[in-house]
């Protein structure tokens, strides 16, 4: 199978960070999706990087009316859930239903799934992140970093839910040289592959070693070169519906 060249190839990250700039990125980038951990870093970032895609934190206490006005705007595309930055443990779920309600599924939410710490109480919760599912049935959902170190548990439990979808951003790299390379092997094996996003989550790590690990996972499965261009190129604007910017 031919190897994936970065030269022939439209990037689309999912999963950006750019509060430290882009020069040390080194992949040729077609587009990307710009993750804002805060609301201060996207008042701050949101204007010099207005050619990509924003994800904001979903923080409740900005009030409703607030992420109604950006999305009305066509302002952000998604909105991030991250529990551990966040504080939000098991009884906060109810909340976030009720305001995700409200917002009637008109950006897909993003929920960092990453697990990492010693904050157990505020970890990520897959039993949580059901009940949103259940909750609001017309709500995408993309599950960041495809569940950290429980991916194969994120595989086996969403697998009946067709409006989540998968971001490999991290995971791919940091997990690499650990047995959560099995699982994602499994994971991209069996999700439908336009349920699959590539990102790095950078600066966390090396974009071109990033898709060097998907070109490896590609050659095993021996998957299509459309399957793979998808992933790396189209499937995440598909996915929120939103195929220019």
């Amino acid at each position: 199978m031919d190897s994936i060249s970065s030269n022939n190839l439209e990037i689309f990250d999912c999963h950006l960070h750019v509060q430290d700039g882009l020069n040390g990125y080194n992949l040729p980038l077609s587009g990307a999706n710009v993750i804002f951990n805060t609301v201060e870093s996207y008042e701050k970032y949101a204007l010099e990087y207005a050619e990509f895609y924003h994800t904001l934190i979903f923080d409740l206490t900005m009030g409703l009316d607030f992420y109604k006005n950006l999305i009305a705007e066509d302002k952000i595309s998604a909105l991030k859930i991250h529990s551990r930055l966040q504080q939000i443990d098991d009884t906060k779920y109810l909340d976030l239903i009720e305001a995700l309600a409200e917002l009637e599924g008109k950006v897909p939410v993003i929920y960092d799934a990453f697990y990492y710490g010693s904050d157990l109480r505020h970890q990520p919760s897959l039993k949580g992140l059901i009940r949103m599912i259940k909750a609001l049935p017309q709500q995408k959902f993309i599950i960041a970093h495809a569940g950290g170190y429980q991916i194969i548990k994120y595989f086996f439990h969403l697998r009946e839910f067709k409006n989540v979808g998968y971001d490999l951003s991290l995971s791919l790299q940091y997990l690499w040289d650990s047995s959560c390379k099995a699982d994602l092997i499994k994971l991209i094996k069996y999700t439908p592959k336009h349920r699959l996003f590539f990102g790095r989550d950078y600066h966390d790590g090396d974009p071109l070693t990033q898709l060097m690990n998907i070109e490896e996972i590609a050659h095993i499965l021996e998957l299509s070169e459309e399957d793979k261009q998808n992933m790396i190129s189209h499937n995440w604007k598909n996915f929120i519906g939103k195929s220019q910017k």
